[in-house]
């Protein structure tokens, strides 16, 4: 019994008591404030981009505040066709865009309305794909067939060499043979060429595509880093409860990889010189550390 008591309190001597830690309820005050005031500020230098701003802190490293961003897109309306080669004509026509964030039940309709109606024009167009490559098939075999058919017949013809009508005939049929392979040829051909200009479309809207997110991201990067660097500067007066020695970090989704976050890191002692007006909101913006995770 007494070695259990031992046992004991040295377990709680050596467990840290929630008392023994700061008060962090003028944290909380201060961290729902900012993420008010600087949810507001972006909302006035960036419209339409940050739908929500929410923080926490990390005790002994400092503040991190979560953006949630009002991000346009296209509909995933490739997702059904990954089985299809010939997914080039969808290029063709424009898809609308709709925010990501569908929050009331009036978004949740006209999203699912505009859903069902483009995915519609996807399987139009990819039913024109589908019938253009199975004639292109269709057509190679027919041509295979027909060139079989000569072999036979010419096979044949040199077997009735002395037999003139019989050899005659053969002739005419291997004609009409040759006609009609020469048809499906030029058949072949052109199905080819329209399938490979639909490939070479589509592949050439997805690197323009994928050049556009890229632009995007690059924008959205700067403009963060320009704006939260001015809120920090202009409001970061309000962070009192947090060391100098720590840190305010941002996080935001990435545009090109959505299941990763870009993250921007600044020193509080960094903020408070700004604060007090001994450096400026630019040199505080590279200051910080960016990477994404």
């Amino acid at each position: 019994m007494k070695l259990i008591s031992i046992l004991i309190s040295a377990a709680l001597a050596s467990t840290p008591l929630i008392g023994n830690t700061k008060d962090l309820q003028p944290m909380k005050r201060e961290v729902k404030i900012f993420e008010r005031v600087l949810g507001s500020a972006l909302q006035h230098d960036m419209p339409g981009q940050v739908r929500k701003v929410s923080g926490y802190y990390l005790q002994g490293q400092g503040l991190v505040f979560e953006l949630q961003l009002k991000r346009q897109h296209s509909l995933n309306w490739l997702a059904p066709l990954d089985n299809l080669d010939e997914i080039a004509a969808l290029g063709e026509f424009d898809f609308p865009h709709f925010e990501t964030n569908v929050v009331n039940e009036e978004n949740t309709e006209t999203f699912s309305e505009a859903w069902s109606s483009t995915m519609e024009k996807v399987r139009e167009e990819a039913e024109k794909l589908k019938e253009s490559a199975w004639r292109e098939r269709e057509t190679r075999m027919q041509l295979r067939e027909l060139k079989r058919q000569k072999s036979e017949l010419e096979f044949a013809k040199r077997h009735h060499a002395e037999d003139d009508e019989a050899r005659d005939d053969l002739a005419k049929e291997i004609a009409s043979v040759e006609q009609n392979i020469e048809s499906l040829n030029q058949q072949e051909s052109e199905l080819g060429k329209k399938l490979q200009q639909l490939r070479n479309k589509f592949e050439q809207q997805k690197q323009q595509k994928e050049a556009q997110k890229l632009e995007q991201q690059r924008n959205l990067n700067a403009s963060l880093s320009d704006n939260i660097a001015r809120s920090l500067c202009d409001y970061g007066a309000g962070l009192k409860a947090l060391a100098v020695s720590e840190y305010i970090s941002f996080t935001y989704p990435n545009l090109l990889e959505p299941e990763q976050k870009h993250i921007m890191i600044y020193q509080q002692s960094e903020v408070q010189r700004c604060v007090t007006g001994k450096i400026d909101a630019s040199a505080l913006a590279k200051q910080a550390k960016q990477y994404v995770f």
